[in-house]
């Protein structure tokens, strides 16, 4: 029988439908996209009711796409066998979703607490339940938080002996802030069980989001009165903490990027894992509905904009000719 001191270094069986490079481009494509729409539309410090609804769409595809690949690694785990490391793979393409969606989540979040709408005006403590669209994507940020949680601890607890391949589990490693960290040390056991267990209680885990989110924004509330010399209160503070969490989930995001391709490009894997498969082109194919239709909606978004610039303009007189050319009558 084969034991890990006589396994060759190059042991976990490819498995490209789950961390292949189309898989891969396919989640960071459409984060990224959502991250790019929420600093598209908070430009102007404030959210209209239209570009609240092109966030909520892509928020919940992002949302809908985690869920997926979670039923998969679950069907696929406990079927034909999955790795440790590649579930450790889908667990961090799943936190890169997690952030760029709950983004626009707390951004509302914090509307709510400051007393003002996602368009900017002063709503009610009710306005948010009557807003299925946002209720929706709320639950949905939960519901894959709870599945993120369950999935980490099913992984984390039985990582000895999990996947179709228990005898390649002490050669899987991970990436901890660029440091490689075998999957088996104790203390990173411990942990993770921790952190995933959290996130698989409902409750607690929107509790621990909220709490983080507002260690932040409590920062800033600390640190720029003191680098700007202006007041919470003011219209620029919206700003700040606008900027704030964006520059967190981006951070976040990058940093489960580069771990999940340093553990793909430097892990125990053997050849065939750059191999195109079924899998990845479904993921790619996929991927071109939401990306159109967000396209769509930001295209209305900029006509609209310009439209409503062009109108002011007119307005202030911007659009009357410099010069009346005398253009000739036609003859009666």
């Amino acid at each position: 029988m084969a034991t890990p001191d006589t396994l060759p270094l190059s042991c976990v069986e490819p498995n490209p439908d789950i961390s292949g490079i189309g898989v891969r481009l396919a989640i960071y494509i459409q984060a990224f996209v959502n991250i790019a729409c929420v600093i598209l539309f908070s430009l102007d410090n404030h959210i209209s009711a239209f570009e609240h609804k092109v966030l909520i769409n892509a928020s919940l595809n992002l949302f809908v796409s985690g869920c997926a690949l979670l039923i998969c690694t679950a069907v696929q785990g406990t079927t034909f066998g999955l790795s440790l490391h590649h579930a450790l793979i889908v667990l961090n393409l799943n936190w890169i979703i997690g952030f760029s969606g709950l983004l626009y989540v707390l951004i509302m979040e914090y509307n709510y607490l400051r007393g003002r709408r996602s368009d900017g005006r002063k709503h009610s403590a009710a306005d948010n339940i009557k807003n299925l669209a946002s209720m929706i994507l709320v639950v949905t940020s939960v519901v894959h938080l709870c599945g993120v949680g369950v999935i980490g601890v099913w992984v984390w607890v039985t990582s000895r002996t999990f996947g179709g391949q228990p005898e390649c589990n002490p050669l899987t490693s991970l990436r901890i802030l660029g440091m490689k960290v075998n999957a088996l040390d104790p203390r990173v056991r411990k942990a993770s069980i921790a952190i995933y267990a959290i996130a698989a209680i409902p409750v607690v885990n929107t509790i621990v989001i909220v709490l983080l989110a507002s260690i932040i924004i409590g920062f800033l509330l600390a640190v720029y009165p003191l680098l700007k010399g202006s007041k919470p209160h003011e219209p620029q503070w919206r700003g700040v903490v606008l900027v704030g969490m964006i520059s967190v989930v981006v951070i976040l995001d990058i940093a489960f990027i580069v771990s999940t391709e340093l553990m793909i490009s430097r892990g125990c894997v053997r050849e065939g894992e750059g191999q195109w498969t079924y899998g990845q082109t479904l993921a790619l194919m996929g991927l071109i509905l939401p990306i159109i239709d967000t396209a769509k909606m930001v295209r209305s978004w900029w006509l609209g904009l310009n439209q409503e610039e062009r109108q002011r303009q007119r307005e202030e007189g911007w659009t009357k000719p410099l010069v009346e050319l005398p253009l000739p009558r036609r003859a009666q």
